[in-house]
């Protein structure tokens, strides 16, 4: 699930890119909206302290204020609302290689959805953890690390993501199950000082494991991202990042699939603050696909972070359609 703390720096994906025979293409769509807040108790009392209310967004002299009463301490206030359009292609080479691209289009401000968020939270009887102290859409990012601060409130826009490309090396049979090793780079061909783009070429390794049985399907991932230092996030450093991943996939009849899935994955602002926002996030996913047709598939997916594990998407709606030909 596409994230935009992370999307800048070559984020990880469980299955991609996807075994592909040789001489063959496998194309997939996907759109993706998500809605990411997170905040600390101590910024919601400065801004009631300060007589504002739901109406009323966070001014700088908030965060100043919560900075003196709270010293020694690291916090953060996130919303941030968009979606993102990913284009994928991965074509079997010769000898059982695999090549890939990722091309992400990302909106920072639409569509707008906090309402039907804070719904959703009532209908499932979850938190809205402060979400009704503060205006809804607020696109705004702040956090205090260890020796500095993020603060960026204007992160609004849309464009071209940094680009990707993928190469996965033949199958290894091994223990009952199928292995391959995946070298990733990521282009900066996003706009510096966006979510969008980091400004630097990154690198990674993946170890991508199946196991397949008459109806189901076991994957397991493990990678390392190599972050170029003359890139950023919002200006900031990035720390290097690791991974662990594993999805569960059954098939329900001819044409339904539910799949669950599960990563672990540590933040590229780790380097900067102890807080909430430089832990690991632990996402989650349902998912349930159709098949269209010969060649052709469309899966639905719900995902959401832990609370209090690190800063993700706590909601992430995405339609993926995947054609292989």
């Amino acid at each position: 699930m596409p994230d935009p703390i992370r999307a800048a720096s070559l984020p990880f994906d469980l299955a991609f890119p996807a075994p592909t025979a040789e001489g063959r293409w496998n194309v997939t769509a996907g759109l993706t909206w998500f809605n990411m807040w997170s905040t600390v108790w101590e910024m919601t009392q400065v801004h009631q302290e300060f007589g504002f209310d739901p109406t009323t967004a966070p001014i700088p002299a908030e965060f100043r204020a919560l900075e003196d009463q709270y010293s020694s301490e690291q916090f953060h206030f996130i919303d941030i609302e968009g979606n993102i359009f990913e284009f994928g292609a991965t074509r079997g080479l010769p000898g059982g290689w695999t090549v890939g691209i990722r091309v992400p289009w990302m909106t920072i401000g639409q569509p707008k959805w906090d309402g039907f968020i804070e719904q959703w939270h009532s209908w499932f009887g979850l938190t809205q953890s402060h979400r009704d102290s503060f205006p809804r859409s607020e696109n705004l990012v702040y956090i205090r690390g260890r020796h500095g601060v993020l603060e960026e409130g204007e992160l609004g826009g849309s464009g071209l993501g940094d680009i990707s490309v993928s190469l996965a090396t033949p199958g290894l049979d091994l223990i009952g199950g199928r292995h391959r090793a995946v070298f990733a780079i990521e282009a900066p061909t996003g706009d510096t000082g966006t979510l969008r783009g980091s400004g630097g070429w990154d690198l990674g390794l993946r170890l991508h494991s199946t196991w397949t049985w008459r109806r189901s399907r076991l994957q397991a991932t493990a990678g390392l991202n190599f972050l170029d230092d003359h890139g950023d996030l919002l200006g900031i450093p990035r720390a290097d990042t690791w991974f662990a991943g594993t999805s569960y996939e059954f098939r329900l009849g001819q044409r339904w699939t539910v799949t669950a899935a599960a990563s672990f994955e540590s933040s590229p602002l780790a380097d900067f603050t102890d807080g909430e926002a430089g832990e690991p996030a632990l996402f989650r996913v349902l998912a349930v696909a159709f098949d269209l047709g010969p060649e052709w598939i469309a899966e639905l997916q719900y995902g959401t972070n832990k609370d209090g594990m690190g800063i993700a998407p706590d909601t992430a709606f995405r339609l993926v359609v995947s054609h292989t030909r």
